[in-house]
């Protein structure tokens, strides 16, 4: 199976995907570069689908909610 433009395997993809969220775990500060590449990578409707899941958690944790004017 090809991937996006690569060669990666299910398996090989999976396995760097692991490897990926440990790097980024322990160092907070290369999720920047990470983050950077995969919102330039995207396209419309992929933003769009991103800025409502964000919004849609956003929502669900915010304090807003339960205490009125919470951000001002």
């Amino acid at each position: 199976m090809i991937m996006n433009n690569n060669k990666l395997t299910v398996t090989d993809a999976q396995l760097l995907t692991k490897d990926l969220i440990e790097f980024v775990s322990s160092r907070s500060e290369e999720l920047d570069w990470l983050c950077d590449g995969y919102v330039y990578s995207l396209n419309d409707k992929e933003v769009e689908e991103l800025r409502e899941y964000i919004d849609s958690k956003a929502k669900v944790n915010c304090m807003e909610t339960f205490i009125p004017g919470f951000h001002d």
